[in-house]
């Protein structure tokens, strides 16, 4: 089938009014889509989490799962598939990519909505496609308005025609002007023609993605921290691949905002993981040793994800306020205040922080995907907005898995297929 063909249009009687197909729901719809950031915030790392999650269902953001499961397609332009994609994607929990993703070459935008017409033809069951960086395809220049739109026409039709959605990988300008859609590099066309816009920003420790702009679906609310952690693949399933690769985590909804974490960057920090170490503190001071289950339990509630609440717990462990006590077959938690003695617990045996974290037994340890949030996204107490003047950089990679733990997505039963992904 030829690109005319494509886009040619249809007659009237053939369009009847309906909603837009959400891939996520009431996140990402089936439209042309701009992925924007300055550098190193992790937009890469982005495109393979965003890909796991068409792929292999895994969630979006906290308690978002996809509504369709797919296949992808990925104009990669930048750095090597096999050194850095493909380490990416698996990490970020792509199980199958040699059938599940597609990554062809090309030089420009046109050859690349040509090659995306015959993709499709072969496998309708492509549902998102990614095109990173932009700038790749654009042959050193900067397009004007009339011309962004004109070449982004083919990829909209595309997308109205087969229900799928392209993301546009973009970058943000130096020059820091104050609206966001200025801020975006080159032609204004790029968000103009888009439906949806969505944007990346570092923080102190972490970083923010925000729903910023949607024609189709409100984005009131739809800002979320997430952190950027190293993974080693396991060498005994890919033996060459020995450096250490890189995944995104989602950790929950952030007050902080993409505009504030452009402006103050380093200077402002996330609250998510803050927030869960207050919760745990609150919850087991009052009741003194508690089970490891009933903690979890009650953290869930609160709609605090697990990736947030574990490395709250290691935070709290390092630091020595909460300790471990066990009978060999059940863990409970207790909070220590550094400087005192703590009582014997449960199993008669006083507890120590030197005592590594348990693996939890709730039940939400125990399933393939992470744990569906029925609360919504973490509590609005324990969210207030943490500033900070530290002048240093952020290390994005600060709360990271003990080593031969599997991470926060996978469980027991799926090592066959990812092996032990070492951070």
């Amino acid at each position: 089938m030829s690109l005319d063909t494509m886009v040619k249009e249809l007659p009237n009687t053939a369009y009847e009014p309906r909603d837009p197909v959400e891939l996520i729901p009431n996140h990402l719809i089936a439209d042309v889509v701009l992925l924007v950031g300055k550098k190193a915030a992790g937009k890469s790392q982005m495109v393979a989490h965003w890909a796991a999650c068409i792929t292999n269902g895994k969630e979006f953001v906290p308690g978002v799962t996809p509504l369709v499961k797919g296949h992808a397609v990925i104009f990669h332009g930048e750095r090597s598939i096999e050194s850095t994609l493909i380490p990416r994607l698996i990490a970020a929990g792509v199980l199958n990519y040699q059938k599940t993703v597609h990554l062809p070459r090309a030089c420009t935008l046109e050859e690349a909505a040509r090659i995306l017409v015959d993709i499709i033809a072969k496998d309708p069951n492509v549902k998102i496609v990614f095109i990173d960086p932009l700038n790749h395809y654009l042959g050193g220049m900067s397009p004007s308005n009339a011309k962004a739109r004109q070449l982004l026409k083919p990829f909209l039709d595309i997308c109205e025609r087969h229900g799928i959605c392209v993301v546009l990988v973009h970058h943000f300008t130096k020059s820091g002007n104050k609206d966001l859609v200025d801020s975006i590099g080159g032609s204004g066309g790029w968000a103009q023609a888009a439906g949806s816009l969505w944007a990346v920003a570092r923080i102190k420790d972490t970083a923010i993605l925000q729903h910023s702009d949607c024609n189709e679906l409100p984005t009131e609310g739809q800002c979320y921290e997430y952190a950027i952690e190293p993974v080693t693949l396991d060498p005994t399933v890919y033996p060459r691949r020995t450096k250490p690769t890189s995944r995104v985590v989602m950790l929950g909804r952030s007050p902080v905002d993409i505009q504030t974490a452009l402006k103050l960057g380093k200077n402002v920090s996330g609250s998510c993981v803050p927030g869960a170490m207050l919760a745990i503190e609150q919850f087991l001071k009052p009741h003194g040793t508690v089970p490891s289950a009933s903690v979890v339990k009650h953290l869930e509630e609160l709609g605090i994800s697990q990736a947030t609440w574990k490395r709250a717990r290691t935070r709290l462990h390092e630091e020595g306020r909460l300790l471990y006590v066990s009978d060999g077959r059940n863990t409970w938690w207790r909070w220590f205040e550094p400087g005192t003695t703590p009582a014997p617990g449960p199993s008669e045996h006083p507890a120590s922080p030197a005592v590594p974290a348990p693996p939890e037994s709730a039940a939400s340890e125990s399933q393939s995907e992470p744990p569906q949030q029925t609360a919504g996204p973490a509590h609005p107490e324990f969210c207030s907005t943490a500033m900070s003047t530290n002048s240093e950089g952020p290390s994005v990679c600060s709360e990271t898995a003990k080593a031969g733990s599997p991470p926060e997505e996978l469980v027991p039963g799926d090592r066959e297929e990812w092996g032990d992904l070492n951070v």
